[in-house]
Formats: structure tokens, C-alpha cells, sequence
């Protein structure tokens, strides 16, 4: 990969995944914010300790979303289907920077996928976290952001893939207080005004936990969110985010330690 300080400071468009069906939306995703940047393209497949896991007790079964139960397959088995998935998905990350003329790496590793994706992410890198589709019908992109805090990156990729997929924008925030209410009413108004797709909209919570109900509720075709920003931060919140989302998650600002910054460093005194 090229080092140069153009490269260092436009960063990568990363796409990471726990397996290829996982990992093929957001790579749908990848070709349409490529455009919008000149990142190289960066694939990485982290198999999570818990499959292999499964695997060494052959007598024991899986329950497929069907509801079957499955006889768990041995561990060559799936060591055999581990490796194929990662060809298939090195090929599709392959095919997706030459298209857009640009360089591409892939990584593979095992363990925590959140861990590794966020220690493998700097800072001026995009991250797309993949989730196979489970719905027929999708969404709304949705934005989620904290109130007061910067959300142009965010918004700027999201209402990209708002016109791309001809999806309405749904503007997420939260909001703990009146000056918070405030400033979301104020911001959500900003960016509505330049959302380009007919039934954007936005809405209010006053918790993480009720933005999440919604959320699991939303069948969205993606969801952006800038980790630096908030509200949600630590790996923990992030995974729990993950699970409810249950699409293709864009993030920006998800670089190790990202979520230790000084609250004066993430919220600027004066607006």
C-alpha cells in the first residue's frame, strides 16, 4: 500500500466481517461510498473463536433460522468452509477495487471481531461492519448522532447512501436534557433541509435504550454513526448497537481509544 501523506490522511474504506454472507452487503455499500473518496480498499474477515468452538463437540446440533436442527459439523468441515468463504470474500474485495481502480488488501484473523476491526482502524478510515439482510422489505438509512457534538462526516456519507438507494433519511438523537433537545431540534433541521430523499425524517429519544427498541424495530438498509461523536462508544455499546441493528453498520471515528477521548476534545466549548 502506498504511504504517502495523501494516502495516511484519506485513509481506507474497511469492510469487516465474521463471514462472506455477512460481509456482501457492506461491500454493496463500499462500491457506492467509493466514489466519494480516493481510499484504497481494505477486506478483513475475523472468524470468531465460538464457530470453531462448536465444532469440537460433534454430537451436539445447531438450530438453523428455520428452526431445524442441524447436526454440528466436524472440524475440518468447517475449517473447509472457513477457508472458502475467505477466497470468496478476497475475491469480492478484489473485484471491487479494480473496478474503481484503486489498491486493496485483505486480512484474515480469528478472534473478537469488534476488537480486531477497531484495532486494525485509524483514524481517517470508514468502517463497514457486515450483516447479511434477514428482512425482505428494507428501510430507511438511518443516522444516529448525539446532539452538539460534529456530525457532518457522518451525515455526509449517509445522505450519499440515502440518494444512492433511493431510501429515505431517519436522523436518530438523543437527548438527556432541554439544552440537548434544543440542539438536536436545531440540527435535525440542518440536515433535513439537505437530505434529497422525499420522507426523511427524524426523531427525539431520551435514552440509548429507547433508541434501540426502535431501532431493532426499523428494518434499515444501513445505519451510520460516528463513534467519536457518540453516544455510543465502548465495544460493549457498539456490539449491543450491532445486534440491533441486524443491517450493514457505516462508522466512522472507530479507531482504537477513540471512545477516551476528553469530553472537551469531543465536545467543543463554544458552538
Amino acid at each position: 500500500m502506498n504511504k504517502s501523506k495523501d494516502k495516511e490522511t484519506t485513509g481506507c474504506i474497511i469492510v469487516g466481517a465474521s463471514c462472506y454472507a455477512d460481509a456482501t452487503p457492506a461491500l454493496n455499500l463500499a462500491a457506492m461510498l467509493a466514489p466519494l473518496t480516493k481510499a484504497d480498499i481494505r477486506g478483513i474477515l475475523v472468524e470468531e473463536d465460538q464457530l470453531l468452538s462448536i465444532a469440537q463437540f460433534p454430537t451436539s446440533r445447531i438450530v438453523s433460522p428455520a428452526g431445524e436442527r442441524i447436526v454440528t459439523p466436524s472440524l475440518q468441515q468447517m475449517l473447509t468452509v472457513l477457508a472458502g468463504d475467505a477466497r470468496a470474500f478476497e475475491k469480492a474485495v478484489s473485484d471491487l477495487a479494480r473496478a474503481s481502480f484503486r489498491s486493496w488488501t485483505f486480512e484474515r484473523f480469528r478472534g473478537e471481531m469488534l476488537s480486531h476491526l477497531r484495532a486494525t482502524t485509524g483514524s481517517h478510515d470508514i468502517l463497514l461492519i457486515g450483516h447479511q439482510t434477514v428482512h425482505q422489505y428494507i428501510g430507511d438509512v438511518v443516522l444516529v448522532h448525539q446532539p452538539g457534538r460534529d456530525y457532518k462526516a457522518a451525515f455526509s456519507l449517509a445522505r450519499h447512501l440515502s440518494n444512492d438507494l433511493k431510501k429515505p433519511l431517519f436522523i436518530a438523537a438523543i437527548a438527556t436534557d432541554q439544552h440537548e433537545y434544543s440542539a438536536a431540534i436545531r440540527e435535525q433541521r440542518e440536515m433535513l433541509q439537505d437530505a434529497h430523499q422525499r420522507g426523511s425524517s427524524g426523531e427525539i429519544f431520551d435514552t440509548k435504550s429507547d433508541l434501540l427498541t426502535r431501532l431493532s424495530h426499523f428494518n434499515a438498509a444501513t445505519v451510520v454513526i460516528d463513534i467519536d461523536a457518540g453516544p455510543f462508544q465502548t465495544n460493549e455499546e457498539l456490539q449491543d448497537f450491532l445486534d440491533k441493528a441486524r443491517c450493514p453498520v457505516v462508522v466512522v471515528g472507530a479507531h482504537a481509544g477513540s471512545h477516551t477521548l476528553e469530553y472537551s476534545t469531543v465536545i467543543p466549548e463554544t458552538r
